[in-house]
C-alpha cells in the first residue's frame, strides 16, 4: 500500500493515531514497529490550517520521546479538500543520509518547514 494511502484515516480524522510495520532489510531484515499521527497546526502562520501534515516514525514504546531526537524526520502532507491528494514527503535520501523533500509542482516550499 503507499504509504500516502495508508495514511487516509489520520487526513480524514477518522482516526488519531495508526499503528503499522515497515519491513527492513538494510543490515539484517526484519519489521519494525511505526506510528503515524498528525502534527499539530502551523503556529507559524507558514502553512495555511487546512494543510495536513502526518508525521510518522518507529515506534519505540517510551523511549520514543527520546529517540524523536536522533531518528529522522519523516512526513507527508495533504490536502484535506481532496484527501488522497498528496502535496509532499520528508524522508532519509538513503540510509543515515540528508533528509530531503519530495514536493508537487505548485506547492509552495515555505508550507513544509517545522512549526
Amino acid at each position: 500500500v503507499p504509504l500516502n494511502l495508508l495514511f487516509l484515516p489520520l487526513v480524514r480524522r477518522e482516526e488519531k493515531e495508526l499503528s503499522f510495520q515497515f519491513f527492513m532489510c538494510g543490515g539484517r531484515a526484519h519489521f519494525m514497529d511505526f506510528v503515524a499521527n498528525l502534527a499539530p497546526s502551523s503556529r507559524n502562520g507558514k502553512r495555511p490550517p487546512e494543510v495536513v501534515e502526518v508525521r510518522y516514525g518507529p515506534d519505540f514504546g517510551l523511549a520514543t520521546l527520546v529517540a524523536q531526537n536522533f531518528v529522522p524526520k519523516l512526513s507527508f502532507w495533504f490536502d484535506p479538500e481532496s484527501p488522497h491528494r498528496w502535496m509532499a514527503h520528508r524522508l532519509p535520501l538513503y540510509g543515515k543520509g540528508p533528509e530531503v523533500f519530495v514536493v508537487r509542482d505548485g506547492v509552495p516550499t515555505h508550507w513544509l518547514g517545522d512549526n
